[in-house]
């Protein structure tokens, strides 16, 4: 139970800074109108003698008029500048609801967690109990209103649905808002569908026979993740971590069609590892230093120490993929 705690607590420590990032920021930059303004020319030199008094004076007046209708017209909008700025601020503030729950569930239980828009975190604990925390935020009260979470418990299985009301036609704007999930869970459960259509997927710890994730756009990040798992990025950013490494005999599948994928291996692992890129390169620090910038690499299949029972397969349709070889 207190390794639990642990991790509930590295959950909200996470989670508040995802928040900090995901705020809404849209105050206009103004310009500086200055504070001292000219309303008379400056003359350089002399009239040209013999010119008439009418003549010097209706000169004058009509400088003085121009720059009058200058001035007035910087005053003026000085003026109407922070009223403006004014009116987008109340639209463009987000409203929050949080939603928290635990639930007991079997430690080899099938969880299913469907989001639309925001973030899925996972984190795999030493505890018989899931716990649910969910942060909706939507611009008005009556769309945050509209977001339901509903969570849905049987013997066996466990199925997390976000609903959004339908999205505006006529705005430049998606604002059906968002949902934050930070879950954790027992580290053995079976994660048998996690899917996101846009946001941040990230994964810690989970120790699942079966896992599968998947990820519109975005950013996806599994950490130290044991068992068969399969992720797949359409557009963004995948990445696989890992701090130590466990022997056995499992399969670990990682796709993206458009964008980069990084993987952060420790030097004592041992696995057949297979990369391939469609249109990019890779880059391999397990390769012999010899082979390493010699040419451009789109596909890696190796043996590392011996290869043993785990497989680890990295492919991408477009974009490069980095294997990295990290020092304990």
């Amino acid at each position: 139970m207190r390794l639990a705690a642990i991790n509930w607590q590295k959950a909200r420590v996470r989670l508040s800074l995802t928040r900090e990032r995901g705020r809404v920021h849209s105050k206009a930059r103004l310009n500086v109108v200055p504070r001292t303004l000219v309303l008379s020319p400056s003359w350089k030199g002399k009239a040209k003698q013999g010119a008439s008094n009418a003549a010097r004076t209706s000169s004058v007046t009509t400088v003085h008029g121009d720059q009058f209708r200058s001035a007035c017209s910087r005053l003026l909008l000085a003026a109407l500048l922070p009223a403006l700025a004014g009116c987008g601020s109340a639209a463009d503030r987000t409203l929050e609801e949080t939603f928290e729950q635990i639930y007991t569930i079997e430690p080899i239980a099938n969880v299913t967690v469907i989001n639309g828009d925001g973030a899925v975190f996972v984190y795999g604990s030493n505890t018989n109990e899931m716990r649910v925390q969910a942060i909706k935020r939507a611009y008005t009260r009556e769309r945050l209103k509209e977001i339901a979470v509903d969570v849905s418990t049987q013997p066996g299985s466990v199925s997390i649905n976000t609903k959004f009301p339908p999205k505006p036609k006529w705005t430049l704007f998606d604002r059906s808002g968002t949902v934050d999930y930070t879950i954790v869970v027992p580290a053995t459960v079976n994660l048998a569908r996690v899917e996101l259509g846009a946001g941040e997927v990230f994964v810690d710890g989970m120790r699942s026979q079966r896992m599968h994730a998947r990820l519109g756009s975005g950013r996806m990040f599994a950490h130290n993740c044991i068992g068969n798992i399969a992720l797949t990025l359409d557009r963004g950013t995948l990445g696989l971590a890992y701090d130590w490494w466990e022997s056995g005999k499992f399969s670990i599948q990682a796709n993206i069609a458009q964008g980069t994928a990084w993987a952060f291996f420790p030097t004592d692992i041992v696995c057949h590892l297979v990369a391939e890129t469609g249109h990019g390169k890779i880059g391999n620090d397990f390769e012999e230093p010899a082979q390493r910038g010699t040419k451009e690499i789109t596909k890696t299949d190796m043996l590392i120490q011996g290869g043993g029972d785990a497989a680890i397969t990295m492919r991408a349709k477009e974009g490069d993929i980095k294997i990295v070889k990290a020092s304990p």
